[in-house]
């Protein structure tokens, strides 16, 4: 179990990293610089969120008797929709260059984010204990370290 709480861990501290730094590009007032960060932040946020929703939320999805967590999937996977019209809004902002509305919509998906794991953390994380097999970890692990 630490190996996909590890995993996620380093993602989620990736996906922070990569924020910041387009946050600092814009400060810089480097539009370039901006959006290749916001380009590989963004293909990393998605690729996040399509492992939890076919591999996480798939294997919980199968639970029986897990109320608890089918009603906090939906609220996840709601949230995974908001994550993606803050990415689209961000694109949209970058193509029309202006700058200080993505600061605004990366701050917000920053809080929301960090919302976002701490639900996983207490209700998902421990659920997948004996849920995913062990190969399935070291895949998704895996995964979420491409590029």
């Amino acid at each position: 179990m630490d190996d996909i709480r590890a995993a996620f861990a380093r993602d989620h501290e990736r996906l922070g990293l990569l924020l910041e730094a387009a946050l600092g590009r814009i400060a810089a007032g480097d539009a370039a610089g901006c959006a290749a960060a916001l380009t590989t932040f963004a293909r990393h946020l998605r690729t996040h969120i399509r492992i939890e929703e076919e591999v996480v939320f798939a294997a919980i999805e199968r639970l029986p008797d897990e109320p608890v967590a089918q009603m906090s999937l939906a609220s996840l996977r709601r949230e995974h929709e908001v994550f993606r019209v803050f990415l689209g809004a961000i694109e949209q902002s970058l193509g029309r260059g202006q700058l200080q509305g993505i600061a605004y919509d990366l701050r917000e998906l920053a809080a929301a984010f960090r919302l976002h794991h701490g639900r996983e953390e207490q209700v998902i994380y421990p659920l997948l204990e004996n849920t995913l097999h062990a190969a399935t970890i070291v895949d998704m692990a895996a995964m979420l370290g491409e590029d």
